[in-house]
């Protein structure tokens, strides 16, 4: 059977031999690299987040799980079948464990730009956008966090999801959460989307086996709450 390209994505970041790995530096942080991976004929670059060195740099709040908490949120994005976070797995590179991320190289645009881009964009996109970043639990999605590629505009650096905590104060603040301030009420979501979040629900024992090397219980009751909160205020609406 042939493979979808999100499948083909998954395997290169999978099988890929890695020819060299190089510090990317991405908004100065410090914890990421570039992978330059080959898979038979084909070339292509990752990121990577290594464990070891958020322990290293990152402050106290999720130290040495952003990583996980990078592949759980791609998970949660491919069961809803949303196509705009790139592919990421785990991988373990020479003796270290992290995840790897399909690198996708975004046109450099100003945060006035990416604005500009937010406003004209689909609307129900713009909602999965808002939806995705909600029932994960994400409190960092500020310009930083979006790149715009081959015209369509992907969500990336989703190390800060499924908080289970008191968001800290400064993620309050409206910067960090672009996509909500483009989420449009009136239009919703579609049936097709609420029907995969019944599945969630519904299934939950299912979805818990593929979170859970990813998140601990806590986090993952909490995402499972906010998924029926939205099932249930969309209900209403009906």
């Amino acid at each position: 059977m042939e493979l979808t390209k999100v499948g083909r994505i998954e395997l290169f970041l999978e099988k890929g031999t890695i020819d060299k790995i190089v510090p990317f530096n991405h908004k100065n942080d410090k914890k990421l690299f570039k992978a330059f991976l080959r898979y038979k004929q084909e070339s292509f670059e990752a990121i990577w987040r290594p464990k070891i060195l958020e322990k290293k740099y990152s402050s106290h709040m999720m130290r040495g799980q952003k990583y996980k908490k990078e592949i759980a949120f791609y998970i949660v994005a491919k069961h809803l079948n949303f196509k705009f976070i790139p592919s990421t797995i785990e991988r373990k590179i020479g003796n270290y464990v992290g995840s790897l991320q399909y690198y996708m190289d975004d046109e450099k645009i100003t945060p006035k730009q990416l604005h500009e881009k937010f406003s004209k964009y689909n609307q129900k996109l713009l909602n999965n956008f808002a939806l995705v970043d909600y029932i994960c639990g994400n409190i960092d999605r500020s310009v930083n966090n979006v790149i715009y590629c081959k015209g369509k505009l992907m969500l990336i650096d989703n190390g800060l999801s499924f908080y289970s905590e008191q968001v800290p104060k400064r993620f309050l603040d409206n910067k960090y959460q672009i996509t909500r301030q483009f989420f449009n009420h009136r239009v919703g979501f579609s049936d097709t989307v609420i029907n995969k979040l019944k599945g969630i629900s519904d299934n939950n024992d299912e979805i818990q086996r593929v979170l859970m090397p990813y998140l601990n219980k806590k986090e993952f009751i909490s995402f499972l709450t906010r998924v029926n909160c939205v099932i249930k205020q969309t209900s209403l609406k009906h």
